[in-house]
């Protein structure tokens, strides 16, 4: 008789199943006259709905729909998320730019403007003074490329837009200086840049900036069940959503192999499985 599967085993085969589950729910989504994904999808349905997408929202499936493949066996959900990026990646600019919004029915750009905000990582020409939440993760760009000092000059921009306020608004107008708009949804991007260029740097002072942060989500953010955003870092007025948080910066170094492992859009680590 062969050995009973261990409750580890069943329930690592539980999960696997879920999310090839989820992966099938999903892949409707691709179904455009382009191959880049709609915006939403019906995951009991398969309708979907939101044509005009961004650069972020069409490769950001490529870590997870590669992972799904590569633990299931399934080249589908890999190849179907790299069509979509290739799509994007053939309708790029003279100088290898991509706009801010695309039609995924008809492959023509909505909007053509190139920047390092939400929606794209990318850059351009200034067209407006702001700088935000979103944005914050250009420190850890900057490091992990070599420029250690334009991104330790970009940090401090950053903890000062979060001490500011005693928390970091969802963008600021670096020229004026309101909040604009005020509230903050708990977004990782700062922590995390903090904790590339303290593990890159030594410098315990990327430490230090990520102590404050998290001592002010903490003081602001926590709710009966969990940590609440902010309607305004101003009023400090919470609201009834939370989204991700982050740790990592003060976990042991042991927890996570910084090399073995590649974050997705939303600062969860995948373990990479390929050389």
């Amino acid at each position: 008789m062969s050995a009973r599967p261990r409750p580890a085993r069943l329930r690592l085969a539980l999960c696997l199943a879920l999310a090839r589950d989820l992966g099938e729910r999903l892949l409707p989504a691709f179904r455009s006259r382009t191959g880049m994904p709609y915006r939403f999808v019906n995951l009991r349905t398969g309708a979907v709905s939101g044509p005009v997408s961004n650069p972020a929202e069409v490769g950001t499936l490529m870590l997870e729909f590669g992972t799904l493949s590569k633990l299931t066996g399934d080249q589908r959900y890999y190849d179907t998320a790299k069509r979509a990026v290739v799509t994007l990646f053939e309708r790029r600019s003279s100088i290898g730019l991509v706009g801010s919004t695309i039609s995924v029915e008809t492959g023509a750009w909505v909007d053509r403007e190139s920047h390092v905000t939400g929606g794209i990582d990318s850059y351009g020409e200034r067209s407006a003074t702001r700088f935000g939440a979103l944005d914050a993760f250009l420190p850890a760009v900057l490091a992990k490329g070599g420029d250690t000092l334009r991104a330790g000059r970009l940090m401090r921009s950053v903890y000062l837009m979060w001490t500011t306020f005693g928390i970091e608004p969802e963008e600021l107008d670096y020229v004026s200086m309101p909040p604009v708009p005020a509230g903050y949804v708990l977004r990782p991007e700062a922590i995390e840049s903090a904790y590339y260029l303290h593990r890159l740097t030594g410098d315990r002072v990327y430490r230090e900036m990520g102590r404050v942060m998290v001592d002010s989500l903490l003081h602001y953010t926590r709710a009966e069940t969990g940590f609440a955003a902010l309607r305004s870092v101003v009023t400090k007025e919470q609201r009834d959503q939370m989204e991700s948080y982050a740790y990592l910066l003060f976990a042991p170094p042991a927890t996570l192999d910084f090399d073995a492992v590649v974050f997705n859009t939303e600062a969860h680590p995948i373990r990479r499985t390929w050389n």
